[in-house]
C-alpha cells in the first residue's frame, strides 16, 4: 500500500512538472514577435527607401526610424525633432496619393489647404499638415502649440531642404 501511494505521488508530481514546462514554452513562444520599429538615420532612409527626411539646421534631438508594417505594406519613415523649442514629427510613406499617417486621432476643428498642403488643427493645440510629392505622401505633426502659420512655414522649410 505504501508503495502504491509513493508511485501515485510520483506520477502526480511528474504530471504537474510536465504541465508547468508546457505552459512556459507556450508563453515564451508568444514573445517572439518582431519589433516593427528600427532605429535608422537620414542617410539610411534615403538609401533604402529613396525618401528624403531632412531636418532644419538648428534642430535638436533628431531621431530617425523606419516602421515596417506587414510584408505587403510600404515602410513608414519618420524623424522626430525639436525646432525653436517646439517638437515635430515628420513622416513619409511611398504612396500614390495624400495619406494621413500622423497617428493622431483628434477631433480636427479647423482645416485649411494652401498650395496642396492640407492642414488641420484641434482645439487642444495639436495640428497636422499633409502633402504629396513625387510618389511620396508626407505628414508633419505637432503635439502642442500648433497653428496654420507654424505648420505651413515648417512644411515650406522642409520642402526647400
Amino acid at each position: 500500500m505504501r508503495r502504491v501511494r509513493g508511485i501515485c505521488l510520483f506520477c502526480i508530481a511528474l504530471l504537474v512538472a510536465l504541465c508547468g514546462c508546457k505552459a512556459q514554452k507556450a508563453e515564451s513562444s508568444s514573445l517572439q514577435v518582431a519589433n516593427p520599429i528600427h532605429l535608422s538615420s537620414h542617410e539610411e532612409i534615403l538609401a533604402l527607401d529613396q525618401v528624403d527626411l531632412p531636418i532644419p539646421q538648428g534642430s535638436v534631438d533628431g531621431s530617425w526610424v523606419r516602421i515596417q508594417g506587414s510584408q505587403d505594406e510600404a515602410v513608414l519613415d519618420q524623424v522626430t525633432f525639436v525646432y525653436d523649442a517646439i517638437p515635430y514629427c515628420y513622416r513619409a510613406i511611398g504612396n500614390n496619393a495624400v495619406l494621413d499617417v500622423s497617428g493622431m486621432y483628434y477631433n480636427w476643428t479647423q482645416e485649411r489647404t494652401v498650395d496642396g498642403i492640407r492642414m488641420q488643427l484641434a482645439d487642444a493645440g495639436q495640428g497636422i499638415a499633409l502633402w504629396f510629392r513625387e510618389g511620396v505622401s508626407y505628414c508633419l505633426s505637432m503635439s502642442e502649440k500648433a497653428s496654420f502659420e507654424k505648420l505651413e512655414s515648417m512644411v515650406r522649410l522642409l520642402i526647400r531642404l
